[in-house]
């Protein structure tokens, strides 16, 4: 693989400190979006930028909100009888995936809400 150009490099990073989206830098300077990421990336490494927490949408306890109890004993017991966690490097995040046979019928309907 050819390296980038110092120049537009120094480029992209002058856009993303202006808040550029990664898309658009992309897209204007014709480079690859997951270099423009990595780019980001370092250069917020170097300069101990902090990286602005993400907060989930559909976490209780990120979003500071109360708990539906009935509805997270639920999902326990569909992890604990045919659950389990899964770490996919491509979405960096754990994944709940919950396995059900066909012969119950509805299951798969209440379990999806």
């Amino acid at each position: 693989m050819k390296p980038h150009n110092p120049s537009i490099r120094e480029e992209a990073l002058a856009l993303l400190r202006r808040g550029v989206p990664n898309r658009v830098v992309a897209e204007r300077l014709n480079v690859p979006r997951g270099t423009v990421g990595w780019w980001r990336h370092e250069d917020r490494r170097k300069r101990v930028e902090p990286v602005a927490p993400r907060r989930s949408l559909l976490c209780p306890i990120c979003d500071d909100r109360p708990l539906d109890k009935a509805a997270y004993a639920y999902l326990l017991g569909l992890y604990l009888g045919d659950g389990h966690i899964s770490h996919y490097v491509k979405h960096r995040v754990p994944s709940l995936l919950v396995t059900m046979d066909d012969a119950w019928p509805g299951l798969q309907d209440m379990a999806a809400p």
